[in-house]
């Protein structure tokens, strides 16, 4: 392969490893602020604004805009498909943890993860399973992204075992 088409390809890994950090954000949003898809796609499309990440975030640089497209697919799942997510995170967790107990940010975490595992099957499994702990790391210390990549792991082996998907 050569260079410059490395560089391309690590702009693109680069700005879907921003999509899926957005998209975390964003289904966090949702939560909190309880609002509805298209106002939060209004909300959200500064960020994507190069002036704007420029000028009021003070963000400079291409590559670290998110895979807009992505993104919108992502979240929109993510929101759609929630009480999906959280059964499914639910049959994971052991009777001392339960999905109430989880922190919000936690749970947004899982449920995006869990969302592009189920709907998004072009990337890699692994490589999902390492971009959501690295977004756990960002967040909390190693016991939780530990448990992140733990209830991943377990989700992506039974997939194999059932050569299903989730």
């Amino acid at each position: 392969m050569n260079e410059q088409k490395s560089i391309k390809l690590s702009l693109a890994n680069t700005r879907k490893m921003m999509a899926r950090l957005a998209a975390v954000q964003a289904v966090y949003a949702y939560e909190i602020n309880n609002v509805d898809n298209l106002h939060l796609m209004q909300l959200l499309n500064n960020y994507f604004d190069k002036e704007f990440r420029e000028n009021e975030l003070n963000i400079q640089g291409e590559d670290l805009i998110p895979d807009k497209e992505f993104f919108t697919v992502l979240m929109n799942n993510t929101i759609k498909e929630q009480e999906l997510l959280d059964d499914i995170i639910t049959q994971y967790l052991t009777e001392s943890r339960r999905l109430n107990q989880l922190s919000l940010v936690l749970k947004c975490i899982l449920r995006v993860a869990i969302c592009e595992l189920k709907f998004m099957s072009e990337t890699p499994q692994k490589v999902v399973i390492n971009e959501y702990t690295n977004i756990a790391h960002a967040f909390y210390e190693d016991i939780e992204a530990g448990f992140v990549n733990g209830i991943l792991d377990k989700i992506i082996i039974d997939m194999e075992e059932h050569n299903t998907s989730i």
